[in-house]
């Protein structure tokens, strides 16, 4: 057998040329071989080129300039956002390894939607090119989301005592309070204000008849051990009677299902306002015998209560009170709130209270003071600051756009937009000062865009569709004033702003919680998921934290800033309570066991630890059957039916739940300081 040599043979070359074997025909000085080392390397060597290209050689990449940037195809993550982040170590790593490069795009290229089309583009954007895609290439509005990513993103779920309340961050916070300040100046003028509405005062007996009066059996305190409760209508216990830890909260029956909640805001005080509107029967209507949709057609006329609590948050040992009742005959309280937007400077501007009743009137209401005495104040609204009724339709949802604007959803499809100075004292119907259809079927909810975005518009329709609108464009309806988001397979029922990282977020039908970019609203982000049909949305303007209600009785805490930021991040999520009910089961025996016979027994189950949340479908086997997603049917009583977070910043961390039996619980989420 031969012997393998150690010397490498030399590699034969091949040419065309006729006379390259003449030895007579070649030069003296031979030229240089240029072929590679690689290619005179075995294919089994490996040789590093050391020699790097120089910026003037053709075959080279370009170096990058101002208008491109060296991308990598990982997402970012949070400490891409840091200010203190250090440039110098930053430009060495990115000399010691191969960057890849993108060449800039022409800028005479034109883009449909303002950004360069194609899939792979938006896949393998880098930080830099997500960052201006998601808020804008500006320096300021950079700066705006560093803020609050700063602040808040080591916070999985809930907000923290240590890092604080904040409102949202603006680019030029001056300039906004200037026009808010301007906004407000319409009813600047308490005493005028004060006269064009009719509310006189009433007597707590006259008023006592139309209250609730269904006494509620429920179970609350540690799994293993928990403590049989009950409370009349219009009382209420301290969770402290409960629980041995420093949990500052109550539970209050208010007797019949809740419908809307929210807080008074401005109060810097102890003192903390909860307005609570239950839903109220209509005595001229029997159940299934209605000729006329209530969807669609205004009801008569019949009287309706608001009550108004006030808790002390600071003085554990203080229960809640019922401190006012609005009494009204305008039919079923439907949906009500306050101007959430900050009172002027000078502290000279009126509560404002706006709501939608079942006759299908929108009021604006300027409330009286009742932060005087222990006693319940009782008050009668004859006539309001602004009422307005649609012509051959009702309105369903409407949002405060500023102090002195609102914006209205109809039933016929067109949003109308309301300016309150222009009203007069002898004005019984307002009229709009933009009136544009904008769907061609049902508004369902809608909500302002404010402060960031002042002019825009969400709202969501029976179409399935999420639409944000300029309302400052002269044509809603063309597609430079609105722009439609990615149909859903079911009606969207919530739809709120979060001012923080100016985005939309609303629910989908398999249970997700969805978030729309205002700048990339046909592309979202799955930030959540529960295990049931999400019923209510809230979000503070104190921190960017949002709660999220079930049928299931559940509500759910998340930080939407995580997701959003790193793409990777896990999805933690954790539940405040779960509120159970089940029906009455006609046992006879001691008076508790007859009444939860005859009404049924709610249960509040709590102590959960945060959890990781898989976004797939079928991540889970929770609700899959057979490889599909089932929905499972509960007791109406057991949903959560509104929800809402305390605008005040000192409080920022309290929130409200109402349950479908008439169960309030008001809780302090805020975690304690390490101090």
């Amino acid at each position: 057998m031969q012997r393998r040599s150690s010397q490498r043979t030399p590699r034969k070359k091949y040419t065309t040329d006729a006379f390259a074997s003449i030895p007579e025909l070649r030069d003296g000085s031979e030229e240089p071989d240029r072929t590679s080392p690689q290619d005179d390397a075995s294919s089994d060597d490996f040789v590093v080129d050391t020699e790097p290209k120089q910026p003037g050689d053709e075959s080279s990449e370009s170096e990058p300039t101002g208008d491109e940037e060296n991308v990598d195809v990982e997402d970012g993550d949070a400490s891409d956002y840091d200010d203190d982040a250090k440039d110098d170590d930053d430009e060495a790593i990115t000399a010691s390894k191969h960057v890849r490069t993108r060449k800039a795009v022409d800028d005479s290229t034109i883009w449909t939607r303002g950004l360069p089309d194609g899939q792979r583009y938006h896949l393998q954007a880098g930080r830099g090119a997500k960052r201006q895609m998601y808020w804008g290439g500006a320096r300021e509005d950079l700066a705006v989301v560093q803020k609050v990513v700063k602040k808040w993103i080591d916070l999985p779920v809930l907000p923290s005592q240590e890092a604080g309340f904040h409102r949202p961050f603006l680019k030029d916070s001056k300039t906004y309070e200037a026009l808010n300040d301007q906004d407000w100046s319409w009813c600047c003028d308490a005493a005028e204000i004060m006269r064009r509405q009719v509310i006189t005062p009433g007597q707590f007996d006259e008023v006592k008849h139309l209250l609730p009066t269904t006494p509620r059996a429920f179970l609350i305190g540690a799994v293993a051990n928990p403590k049989q409760c009950m409370l009349s209508a219009g009382e209420c216990m301290s969770l402290q009677e409960v629980f041995t830890d420093s949990r500052n909260g109550f539970v209050i029956n208010t007797g019949e299902r809740i419908q809307c909640l929210d807080w008074i805001p401005d109060q810097p005080g102890p003192h903390q306002y909860l307005a609570v509107a239950t839903t109220t029967k209509r005595p001229d209507v029997v159940p299934c015998e209605d000729p006329d949709p209530p969807a669609f057609t205004p009801s008569k006329s019949y009287q309706s209560l608001l009550q108004i609590w006030r808790l002390n948050v600071v003085d554990r040992s203080s229960t809640p009170r019922l401190k006012a009742i609005l009494s009204s005959n305008f039919g079923g309280l439907k949906k009500f709130q306050f101007c959430p937007y900050q009172a002027r400077r000078d502290n000279a501007s009126p509560l404002l209270l706006c709501g939608l009743w079942s006759d299908g009137g929108l009021r604006v209401i300027a409330l009286p003071d009742i932060s005087n005495g222990d006693e319940t104040d009782v008050h009668y609204i004859t006539q309001t600051l602004v009422e307005t009724k649609a012509l051959d339709t009702i309105y369903t949802c409407f949002t405060w756009m500023s102090p002195r604007k609102i914006a209205v959803g109809c039933a016929n499809g067109c949003i109308a937009v309301f300016d309150l100075s222009t009203a007069t004292p002898d004005c019984n119907n307002l009229k709009p000062m933009k009136y544009a259809a904008i769907s061609s079927t049902y508004i369902l909810a809608i909500a302002s865009c404010s402060p960031s975005c002042p002019n825009m518009l969400l709202s969501s329709s029976m179409d399935g569709f999420l639409r944000i609108t300029d309302t400052a464009q002269t044509r809603w309806s063309s597609p430079s004033a609105t722009v439609h988001g990615p149909r859903a397979r079911t009606v969207l029922t919530n739809c709120v702003w979060h001012d923080y990282i100016r985005s939309a977020i609303l629910t989908d039908e398999s249970f997700g919680v969805r978030l729309h970019l205002a700048r990339r609203i046909f592309n979202l982000f799955t930030i959540g998921r529960t295990r049931s049909t999400p019923t209510v949305l809230a979000l503070s303007p104190c921190h960017p934290f949002l709660l999220v209600a079930t049928i299931a009785g559940e509500v759910h805490s998340m930080n939407p800033i995580t997701k959003l930021i790193d793409s990777k991040a896990p999805v933690w999520q954790q539940a405040w309570f779960t509120h159970e009910w089940r029906r009455g089961q006609g046992e006879t025996g001691d008076a508790l066991s007859e009444h939860i016979a005859k009404v049924g027994l709610s249960r509040f189950c709590e102590g959960y630890k945060p959890e990781k949340m898989s976004l797939s479908k079928t991540g889970t086997t929770d609700g899959i059957s057979n490889g599909f997603l089932t929905n499972t049917v509960y007791e109406k009583q057991t949903a959560v039916s509104a929800l809402v977070w305390n605008p005040n910043l000192h409080v920022g961390g309290w929130a409200a739940a109402g349950m479908a039996d008439g169960l309030l619980r008001v809780e302090d989420l805020a975690l304690p300081s390490n101090e």
